[in-house]
């Protein structure tokens, strides 16, 4: 039968059966950065099995062409995860984005090629965020906002927040709120959504920054706040403090006096920098002259005393050459350094000197190589790159990088360069190595193919590895090899070289692991995250509870919220890449559980009665037992079981507690109407009950004959004075009298020993 994707379709010959997707909402709306569940329900004829299923964006363009799994897409890769069982199904995306907002569809196959079908028109999702914007009112206080760009249900009510705790002074989408002199926030939410906005704040104490170009100074403001903050800079000289200029940035010529601060403000407040002086310092610049030579100059940020005598240092050691501000150096071939300083003064600059050794990086792109050539000095180096092949050096680029084919030949190597000197890197060659690339194939078998990032000879032989041992089924660059269910590892080398690739490899030491660790209690939810060591990587995870063995989920992390006991176990997972899968020890999720009602149990022994009190629960339960008499409740006894002598009196029920609750038993009461024999030689009975006996009870018989014969009255807890004993009248009659002689009825004249009764008998719940 072939069922075409569409509405729900009735089919069978009563046209009973019916195909059809039901989902749980066809709209949602979720906040940006967090997570969002899709739940549906399905059904189909009867006598078919769902082989698979998955999610899908859009519609059907095309007949028979089957719809893009949204599990596999890239742009969801580890943020997709499926559940699926019998007639509901359900897919969680995680880290929402604002791209995420799609119509999906769930789709399901059966064993019949022709039976499958795609719930339409979805559910479609709207991404959001809630914004709290902030605008002046007439009376001086702000009017806060929140709004959102998705349709809100009707008369929502709003949460808001300040400096992160509920107010409660406010619950529609728009508050007023005073100006107040401290660091303040406000956020929203929607009541019964998980939507909350990020906040509006004052601004934070402002950080100021420096920049300086050609003697003058320019200083920056900035401020962390929401709304964006305005800026103004004021000067204090002495006790005045005045207002010296407006915007983030202030510009200063050199030595300009004063404490500089800059003042940040928004709709909900203002702060204030901390002040910025000019540092007083000295530095050394470099300029050529005519002459060849270079010239040295020292100058200060303040202002110096008028005609200062300056001290010259060369690689640390002063020179006697030069008493001014300026002097003229020779150029020279050694690394060296110079820095000044003023006479009486602990003013001294920082040196400025020639480039030190160059370092070379590499950066390998796409089988490029970039170099990277960086070298310590002051003022800035340029760079040349040379290559020298044989014995010949050619200049072969400028700049800090240079960039290289794969497999370029020669020695590469760079030159720093400044005014004060030069300096040259060692030299760098292409590492001769070999790596395994692995691809799929028509026929389900896969290639391995060996590339090297140098020129080899023509026609080299390959050796090929499998699990570090040789194999002679294949010496050319490119090779099948089929799936394996074991874990298995490839490498090649060019024979006749020393040349061997790193390996390839299916997934290794998987491991599943429960998150958050510690103690999980019912309620909690719970993340298992599979990770796995494999070359090519990963390209699927799934989950498997180890009771079933059937596929809970795919993705590298799988969820259950508000864990019960049911999920109690083993869970594993299992990874897989090109080359195979591996699946990793199994992680136990323990779920902690408050007792379950007790059930309570009876053993007869001997005439006492041992109760067995059971719940489950996890941790284990404690057991502690009570007797309720009358309106009195005690305590009786501890642990699991407790016994009881013959005719003990009251309501007996078991508590059981663990750390997380406690749950207590009915109530269990002992039968009366038993028979005892307490001792050797004393027969007791129990007496029916004169009033309310039948026919059948006309008789009481004793267990064996004695001298002396006494009776219980039937009914320990309610017989009266009147029905204490029954007495033989002389030793050796079989006949005794009546209970009270001065009540008894002419129907129980007597009592007469029928027959020896051996054992004790507990009487039905229904005797007296």
């Amino acid at each position: 039968m072939e069922i075409k994707d569409g509405p729900d379709l009735k089919v069978g010959a009563e046209g009973h059966q019916q195909w059809g997707v039901t989902y749980t909402a066809e709209r949602i709306c979720a906040l940006k950065g967090s997570s969002v569940h899709f739940s549906c329900t399905y059904e189909h004829p009867e006598g078919l099995t769902v082989t698979r299923s998955l999610w899908f964006i859009g519609s059907l363009n095309q007949s028979g062409v089957e719809p893009e799994d949204v599990g596999e897409s890239d742009q969801y890769k580890g943020r997709v995860q499926y559940s699926r069982t019998l007639n509901s199904c359900r897919m969680t995306i995680t880290d929402l984005r604002e791209s995420d907002a799609h119509t999906y569809s769930f789709r399901f196959y059966t064993e019949d090629p022709g039976g499958r079908y795609s719930g339409r028109p979805g559910v479609s999702l709207s991404i959001t965020d809630l914004k709290v914007t902030v605008s002046d009112t007439d009376g001086g206080d702000k009017k806060l906002t929140c709004s959102s760009t998705c349709t809100l249900p009707n008369n929502p009510t709003y949460i808001w927040y300040k400096n992160g705790q509920p107010v409660s002074e406010c619950g529609s989408a728009s508050c007023p709120v005073a100006v107040v002199s401290e660091a303040v926030s406000y956020s929203c939410a929607v009541k019964g959504s998980d939507l909350h906005s990020p906040p509006v704040y004052s601004p934070r104490p402002p950080s100021v920054s420096e920049t300086e170009v050609n003697g003058s100074v320019t200083l920056v403001c900035v401020s962390d706040s929401n709304p964006a903050s305005s800026y103004t800079w004021f000067r204090k000289t002495g006790g005045d403090i005045t207002q010296f200029g407006e915007g983030a940035s202030l510009t200063l010529a050199a030595g300009a006096d004063g404490v500089f601060y800059c003042t940040a403000e928004n709709l909900l407040g203002s702060s204030t920098s901390s002040g910025w002086t000019f540092k007083k310092d000295l530095k050394v610049t470099v300029s050529d002259t005519d002459g060849g030579d270079k010239k040295l100059t020292c100058s200060s940020t303040c202002i110096l005393p008028n005609n200062p005598t300056y001290i010259w240092y060369k690689n640390g050691q002063p020179v006697s050459q030069c008493g001014s501000a300026s002097c003229s150096v020779a150029v020279v071939s050694e690394a060296v350094s110079y820095s000044c300083a003023v006479k009486g003064s602990d003013l001294h600059s920082p040196p400025v000197y020639s480039p030190r050794p160059p370092s070379v990086s590499e950066t390998e792109v796409n089988g490029s190589v970039t170099l990277v050539c960086v070298s310590d000095s002051n003022p800035a180096s340029s760079y040349t790159w040379f290559r020298k092949t044989g014995g010949d050096i050619t200049q072969f680029g400028e700049g800090a990088s240079l960039t290289l084919a794969a497999g370029a030949d020669g020695v590469f190597y760079c030159t720093a360069e400044n005014l004060l000197g030069s300096s040259t890197s060692s030299g760098w060659t292409f590492k001769k190595d070999l790596k395994v690339t692995v691809s799929d194939t028509d026929g389900g078998d896969k290639k391995l193919t060996c590339s090297s990032t140098c020129t080899l000879p023509n026609n080299p032989t390959y050796i090929w590895y499998k699990n570090g041992q040789p194999v002679s089924e294949c010496g050319s660059a490119s090779c099948p090899v089929a799936v394996v269910s074991e874990a298995v590892s490839y490498s090649c080398a060019v024979k006749g070289s020393d040349l061997h690739s790193p390996p390839v490899y299916s997934p290794k030491t998987t491991r599943a692991v429960i998150l958050p660790s510690g103690q999980r209690a019912e309620g909690d939810s719970v993340t298992l995250t599979c990770s796995s060591d494999a070359d090519p990587p990963v390209l699927s995870y799934s989950w498997f509870n180890q009771s079933s063995d059937v596929e809970l989920g795919t993705g590298q992390s799988y969820s259950i919220t508000s864990i019960s006991s049911q999920h109690s176990g083993l869970y594993y997972c299992t990874a897989q890449n090109q080359l195979g899968q591996s699946r990793s020890e199994p992680s136990r999720l323990d779920v902690l559980y408050s007792p379950r009602p007790p059930s309570v149990s009876e053993t007869e022994v001997n005439g006492s009665v041992t109760l067995v009190c059971v719940s489950d629960s996890n941790p284990a339960s404690s057991y502690t037992w009570f007797r309720k008499t009358g309106g009195d409740i005690t305590r009786f006894g501890e642990g699991a079981s407790l016994t009881l002598a013959a005719g003990a009196d009251g309501v007996f029920y078991c508590t059981a507690e663990n750390l997380l609750g406690s749950s207590n038993s009915s109530g269990w009461t002992l039968t009366s109407g038993v028979l005892w024999a307490p001792k050797s030689g004393d027969d007791t009975y129990s007496a029916l009950n004169p009033n309310t006996t039948s026919p059948d009870y006309d008789t009481l018989t004793p267990v064996r004959d004695s001298p002396s014969d006494t009776y219980s009255a039937l009914n320990p807890e309610t017989r009266t004075s009147d029905y204490d004993a029954l007495t033989a009248p002389k030793s050796g009659d079989e006949t005794y009298s009546a209970l009270n002689p001065n009540t008894m009825s002419p129907d129980y004249d007597t009592l007469t020993v029928v027959r020896p009764h051996p054992v004790m008998r507990r009487a039905p719940e229904n005797e007296n």
